[in-house]
């Protein structure tokens, strides 16, 4: 182990490789590039691997977008008000013409900039990806899932009475519970029988789809994965060896793989380390 040894560069030699950089050069008959891909690039996986990649004779995918990333919303959002706050919901994607494309259920967390937590983190790379081509993809966040629209409503109904705020904070943090009431143009003191059908609908669409405005992503520094990378076909899976570069063997997130969050990701690059590892031996 030479430490630190940054490669600039690898090129084919007639022993095999020459692997260059600031200290000088290192012959080596077999080579693993395990340079992760450009999510945290503190970590040194700044991108440079698939450039090494490509100098290798291998392609990279048309996209690489980051992974498993909190999301910005619009500083006036309401959201961004009540960082600390955190609660299960379901996040939808959405097509630009309504579609259900994806969803995640989780706890989800309220942060001054907008949102993370496991769902948001999973769907991230969804949205990101959807919206390159459909620019009017969108997120829906369902503060009560296991309620629904027509159930939140049936259940107001049948406290009719009762304040709607009230009702709301039973099942919600109270900050959350008086911010959608709020945003949706209710006061809080109201009962749900006294408001009027169009404020009902309004009230629930607030609180069981809303409509995240999302303004971006909290990029590769804070992703936890890399979407994206050399496509699997050009490596043989037994070995992880290249299938374009003979000698050559690509693990981890070089490669066109990310899951959701949960440790995945790790036994992914685990894993195809190992193969690897074995089979250059």
């Amino acid at each position: 182990i030479v430490h630190p040894w940054r490669v600039e560069d690898v090129s084919r030699s007639a022993a095999g490789f020459l692997l260059r950089g600031p200290a000088g050069e290192i012959a080596a008959a077999r080579v693993i590039l395990a340079t992760g891909g450009r999510s945290l690039p503190k970590s040194g996986s700044d991108g440079h691997g698939f450039e090494l990649a490509r100098r290798l004779g291998h392609q990279t995918t048309s996209r690489i977008l980051p992974g498993l990333v909190p999301l910005i919303l619009a500083e006036r959002c309401f959201i961004r008000r009540l960082a600390g706050v955190t609660l299960q919901t379901t996040i939808t994607l959405h097509s630009g013409t309504g579609k259900t494309r994806k969803a995640f259920e989780g706890s989800m967390l309220c942060t001054h900039f907008g949102i993370s937590g496991p769902p948001v983190l999973d769907i991230s790379r969804y949205w990101l990806d959807a919206c390159l081509d459909d620019p009017a993809a969108h997120l829906c966040v369902d503060w009560l899932p296991e309620l629904g629209e027509r159930g939140l409503q049936e259940e107001l109904a049948k406290r009719g009475g009762t304040p709607v705020g009230a009702v709301l904070r039973a099942r919600l943090p109270e900050r959350l519970a008086d911010a959608l009431c709020a945003e949706a143009g209710i006061d809080r003191d109201s009962s749900f029988d006294r408001l009027r059908r169009e404020a009902r609908l309004l009230l629930a669409k607030t609180v069981c789809a809303y409509r995240l405005p999302v303004t971006g992503d909290r990029g590769f520094t804070h992703a936890e994965v890399t979407a994206g990378g050399v496509p699997l076909s050009e490596t043989r899976l037994e070995t992880m060896e290249s299938r374009v570069c003979p000698g050559l063997a690509l693990v981890g997130e070089i490669l066109d793989v990310d899951g959701r969050i949960g440790g995945f990701n790790f036994q992914w690059a685990w894993a195809s380390g190992f193969v690897a590892g074995m089979a250059a031996r």
